[in-house]
């Protein structure tokens, strides 16, 4: 039997090789035609039910069905699936197949020839596929990684636990040979600040895994950009692994991991390496290598991913680093303008390629001369989705506009909104200096306009107000040198005294009115 696809791909099945026949339906007028040779699964997935009926009927009738039935010599299997919905059983293994069985009948089934990456967690089963973008539908979701919980029966410590023998019997028929192992080399200890914690590094042929509190496995394909970064002050140095489908915890999604190394940190590693590997990599890596921690981890994974290497660009702040301190919204953080990007680190590590970017835009320098920062606002191009959002860097030096702007026009950006003048510095100086009293003169102040309850207040004559203040009152307010200031006393409230007016109360006035 053959099988064509629209873009040339065919497929031929001897009929020795032929071990079942399967019908499988799986909605409304749709089946599948599963076809098992040497523990092999061929599914074909689609199909109507009506052709399911003339595959059939071809084993008994005709010419053709006697051919047919020459050729497969096997009767079509009906395969009834379980809906009863819970999501615990039994697994069990057929050829290469893993089947999921609830009360004996089967939820689904995995083709372990499609598998990846397998490992255990504990008493998770973690069971990985691969990302082929070449066969997945444009903006469809693709499951990525399965785990299997499974309880730990075994009594016995000396034998392998429920876990470990499911994943063993995995691992005979999946196609992950490099998984079977123990791994090229292992970096022990490595901290990561995203996701934050501290992890294992496995480095595999075709993926690593990083184990700590939660392991996760990266597949080398979903590798977009490995960045080399130092730090402002040179201490550490960072590693920036940039993924597409980011990494996924839980409804977390990770599109940047950063991992932090001491510069100055030696380490002696032994590498696990078979002869294909050897002659693949063209002894670029040694069976015993050592030297600085981070350049050792650099190289591991620049011979054996293939990607190249992002480096710190060209830049030179102000204060002679190769980053820009800032906020990108309500984090503070580093702005690094390197070759052909920009990235923020530490949260979120935001990437923004040069490429990607309509306009620059230099805000806030013509602003108040005390303010002694600016932003520089970043406008995407527009993409077939629409116009992309923009990106705010905040409270940035103003002495680091020039070479920002000059590193920028440099590398082919376009720049908008700089400044014409240059900032005078002593204008902020005479600023500082001037007297707080200037802001209160006489000839600003405005009259007071409210009208203001007169209450027990008896009113002062003009003419006492008029009249020569004595030289007594202004000598009491001197004090002289050899008096010592007398204590102030207390002041005390003064008790209303009682109404002597023969008027009658309001209340009753407002009767006789």
């Amino acid at each position: 039997i053959g099988w064509k696809s629209k873009q040339g791909k065919s497929i031929s099945l001897l009929k020795d090789k032929i071990d079942r026949l399967e019908w499988i339906t799986v909605g409304k007028g749709k089946g599948q035609l599963r076809i098992y040779t040497d523990g092999q699964a061929h599914i074909y997935d689609g199909i109507p039910p009506q052709e399911f009926t003339k595959i059939e009927d071809t084993q008994e009738f005709t010419k053709i069905e006697d051919a047919a039935k020459a050729l497969f010599d096997k009767e079509i299997e009906h395969v009834e699936h379980t809906t009863i919905g819970r999501n615990w059983g039994q697994p069990e293994f057929d050829g290469s197949i893993m089947n999921f069985m609830i009360d004996g009948k089967k939820a689904f089934d995995i083709p372990l020839s499609i598998v990846e990456q397998a490992h255990h967690d504990k008493n998770d089963v973690v069971i990985g596929f691969p990302q082929d973008s070449s066969t997945a539908i444009e903006g469809a979701e693709t499951m990525l990684e399965m785990r299997l919980w499974v309880p730990n029966v075994e009594s016995d410590i000396s034998k392998p636990s429920t876990a470990e023998s499911v994943l063993n019997q995995v691992l005979e028929k999946a196609d992950v040979l490099s998984a079977k192992g123990t791994g090229i080399v292992t970096f022990e200890q490595v901290v990561a600040k995203t996701p934050r914690g501290r992890y294992d590094l496995d480095i595999f042929s075709n993926f690593m895994r990083m184990k700590g509190t939660q392991s996760s496995t990266i597949t080398y394909d979903c590798i977009t950009r490995i960045t080399q970064l130092a730090t402002v002050d040179e201490k550490d140095r960072i590693l920036i692994i940039s993924l597409d489908p980011p990494l996924r915890r839980g409804h977390t999604s990770y599109p940047h991991i950063l991992m932090q190394f001491p510069a100055e940190q030696a380490l002696s590693v032994e590498l696990d390496l078979t002869k294909e590997q050897k002659r693949k990599f063209d002894g670029k890596l040694e069976e015993e290598m050592s030297g600085n921690k981070f350049d050792l981890i650099l190289q591991v994974f620049r011979v054996v991913t293939g990607i190249k290497m992002t480096k710190n660009g060209s830049f030179e702040s102000v204060g002679e680093s190769t980053a820009i301190r800032c906020s990108l919204k309500a984090h503070d953080g580093y702005l690094y303008p390197l070759a052909k990007c920009f990235i923020f680190i530490y949260n979120p590590i935001t990437l923004i390629p040069f490429d990607s970017i309509a306009h620059v835009e230099f805000a806030r320098l013509q602003g108040t001369q005390t303010s002694r920062t600016f932003d520089l606002v970043i406008f995407m191009k527009a993409t077939r989705q629409g116009a992309d959002k923009n990106y705010i860097f905040n409270s940035i030096n103003k002495d680091e506009h020039q070479p920002l702007e000059k590193y920028l026009r440099s590398c082919g950006v376009a720049v908008t909104g700089t400044i014409e003048k240059t900032v005078d510095t002593s204008a902020i100086v005479v600023d500082e200096e001037e007297s707080e009293d200037d802001d209160f003169s006489g000839a600003e102040e405005e009259s007071d306009d409210l009208e203001y309850d007169d209450g027990d207040a008896v009113p002062i004559d003009a003419d006492v107000l008029a009249a020569p203040e004595s030289d007594d009152e202004d000598g009491d307010d001197i004090i002289r040198a050899d008096d010592s200031p007398q204590p102030e006393k207390p002041s005390k409230k003064r008790r209303r005294k009682p109404s002597t007016s023969t008027s009658p109360p309001k209340k009753m006035a407002k009767k006789e009115k």
